[in-house]
């Protein structure tokens, strides 16, 4: 939700505030401030039985990560979450940018609000989902994805505002299944020793998705955003079906976290 409310909040202040490059950064530090003096005296939750003795560098060797599910199925699906974001919310008020006139901060504020608004929305609902499709909500979510990569590419051919405004939604959501679907094979994966680990290298490999607006933008003067997206909605197919064929209902049971 933070997404969503910050991405309002620093959106309006930029359209409408006297000035635009000062007003919502100073309210983000604020915000801040609020939130560490709240957290200032939290206390650690993980006993001692779970930290590791010696040198701290030993908690940053995470097994786990090499684990044949994290690797199949986890890995293939991670840089999508933000990567959907990223396209949503960057490039595509930038192919409509031409229809927007003065309105495009606005433009990109709403769009951003649509996808993470969205995106946190459908998380609460994966649950269900994976119950209901038999453990198979990770390969839902990438379907979701790829379609939403092929609507990108065709807004960008298009520079259509509406359509770009669909393209958000419909990564909105796939970017809510997946993060949460990733999370939930990552929960099953770990055990309490390195849960934290696991979870620090899942999202790790999420926040790569941010990188791809800035590779698109950089390869924009060699080839057009329209050309660009339809290669990154044929890698997100690939990724789909890599998952689809390694997943499988696994359950939280012993024998499914010792599995591989």
């Amino acid at each position: 939700m933070g997404f969503a409310t910050g991405a309002a909040v620093s959106g309006a202040l930029a359209q409408w505030s006297g000035s635009p490059v000062v007003w919502p950064y100073a309210a983000h530090l604020a915000g801040t401030l609020v939130a560490t003096v709240l957290v200032i005296g939290a206390t650690e939750t993980v006993g001692p039985e779970h930290r590791a003795s010696g040198a701290w560098w030993r908690d940053l060797h995470v097994p786990a990560a090499g684990h044949k599910r994290f690797v199949g199925v986890v890995l293939p699906a991670a840089p999508w979450v933000f990567a959907a974001a990223g396209v949503a919310y960057a490039v595509m008020p930038a192919i409509a940018d031409k229809a927007l006139g003065d309105w495009s901060t606005l433009y990109a504020t709403v769009l951003t609000v649509i996808t993470l608004g969205i995106g946190a929305a459908v998380q609460p609902f994966v649950a269900t989902l994976d119950r209901r499709t038999g453990g198979r909500a990770l390969p839902v979510g990438l379907a979701l994805m790829t379609a939403g990569m092929v609507l990108a590419a065709l807004a960008a051919r298009a520079g259509d505002p509406w359509l770009a405004m669909g393209v958000a939604a419909t990564l909105g959501a796939a970017y809510g299944i997946t993060v949460v679907a990733g999370l939930t094979h990552v929960m099953a994966i770990a055990t309490a020793d390195d849960l934290a680990g696991l979870t620090g290298i899942y999202y790790a490999l999420s926040y790569t998705g941010f990188l791809l607006p800035t590779v698109l933008a950089a390869t924009l003067s060699a080839a057009p955003y329209a050309l660009t997206l339809t290669v990154v909605a044929a890698i997100c197919a690939l990724c789909f079906a890599t998952v689809v064929i390694r997943v499988r209902p696994w359950t939280w049971s012993p024998a499914a976290k010792s599995d591989g």
